[in-house]
């Protein structure tokens, strides 16, 4: 099915469907749509947000064997169906004798087009991972031997997604995984901890060794950490296509300043919490396929959670469907407005946090004068007092 066809089949879909969904409906419909289309990946945003509607039709009207709703729906879902499944193969966990209990690998089933937003983040992970990966030759002729081995670290507020856009981009580049637990390395065994994930990463290129709270343990104070990482670090360059280190940390300023510089982990990509439309998607995302009342309205719940992270949007949803299961009906509006009372964002402490401490020296200021422009912005847009 050609890309025209696709449009139209979910057009016909969507207007088909239109008594029940409002015109804003009707346009994000059609929005996500045109961006699955011209991401080459994709649809899923779609079949998570209106597979509910399309069971319903089934459920509520008990079509004929020729109800063009019907029909429009189930062709709709087949075809989404078809396309996830041929995009790539299952998840696949690698199993390897011996594995350390903060070690996993696997081959993520994951893609970008699986992750709501984070363009730009996005954008910079498929330059600095993606494409020494799967455009190693054209990628080099832009940038040098030190850059070729660079490192990179995502940070940002807790709950919004850098572990999950770090195994999308493993996906993209039909790369291993191997996933390190930083807080959970035992005292005393830092430096067989780093050989270990390296020999993984040599032994499974391509390949992404992902230190997970990094802040853990390239911090100056596990000197026994640090010391060998740099050496790895400093020695593999001719590798730099088949393997990448990154890390995630809520605490940036933490690392050892060792570590920042250009050739180790020079480069710091920010993750922020969700924008209006992407909170709009998430919720889509968290309540496909739950019982829902045709009253849930996706704009004002991205409307009135400005500042929740996605796992501050999860664990609403989860709250409604609770309120809900107990009393054996649909989820209704009501029910998320509910839990979404008094919720502070869990992302707004993490500003205040992120500019105290970035603030307390020049030096920091001087590292990470990115991330506190981000800071303030986010701070100033919103009006947050600090204390």
């Amino acid at each position: 099915m050609t890309d025209q066809q696709f449009t139209s089949l979910a057009r016909n879909f969507f207007t088909s469907y239109a008594n029940t969904l409002n015109r804003a409906d009707l346009e994000r419909a059609e929005t996500l749509v045109r961006r699955a289309l011209a991401s080459g990946a994709g649809v899923k945003g779609i079949k998570l947000l209106y597979v509910d509607a399309a069971q319903k039709i089934h459920d509520i009207h008990s079509p004929s064997q020729g109800d063009a709703r019907y029909i429009a729906a189930k062709e709709l879902l087949m075809l989404v169906d078809k396309i996830q499944s041929a995009k790539k193969p299952s998840l696949q966990t690698i199993v390897e004798e011996n594995l350390p209990p903060f070690v996993s690998i696997e081959q993520p089933d994951v893609v970008f087009g699986d992750v709501i937003g984070q363009n730009h983040a996005k954008k910079e992970i498929r330059r600095v991972v993606v494409d020494p990966f799967t455009n190693a030759e054209s990628w080099q002729k832009y940038f040098s031997s030190d850059e070729a081995k660079e490192g990179i670290i995502l940070t940002g507020p807790p709950g919004c997604g850098k572990t999950l856009l770090m195994r999308a981009a493993a996906g993209e580049g039909n790369a291993t995984f191997i996933y390190l637990k930083g807080e959970e390395v035992p005292q005393g065994k830092e430096a067989e901890s780093v050989g270990y994930v390296f020999n993984l990463a040599k032994k499974y290129q391509p390949s992404i060794i992902f230190i997970d709270e990094c802040h853990a343990v390239l911090n100056p104070r596990r000197t026994r950490f640090v010391t060998p990482m740099q050496k790895e670090l400093d020695g593999f360059s001719k590798l730099r296509a088949h393997i990448l280190v990154a890390g995630n940390t809520n605490k940036p300023w933490e690392i050892d300043t060792t570590l920042r510089r250009a050739g180790r982990f020079g480069t710091v990509i920010f993750v922020p919490p969700p924008v209006l439309e992407e909170r709009q998607l998430l919720f889509g995302q968290k309540l496909a396929r739950k019982p829902l009342h045709s009253d849930i309205d996706y704009r004002k719940l991205g409307e009135i959670t400005d500042g929740y992270s996605p796992a501050d949007i999860a664990e609403v949803c989860k709250r409604a469907s609770i309120s809900a299961y107990n009393e054996e009906r649909d989820i209704v509006m009501r029910d998320l407005e509910a839990a979404i009372k008094g919720r502070r964002p869990s992302t707004i402490e993490w500003y205040a946090i992120a500019k105290d401490e970035i603030e307390k020296s020049d030096a920091r200021k001087e590292v990470f004068g990115d991330l506190l422009s981000e800071v303030n912005k986010y701070i100033a847009e919103r009006g947050i007092a600090i204390k």
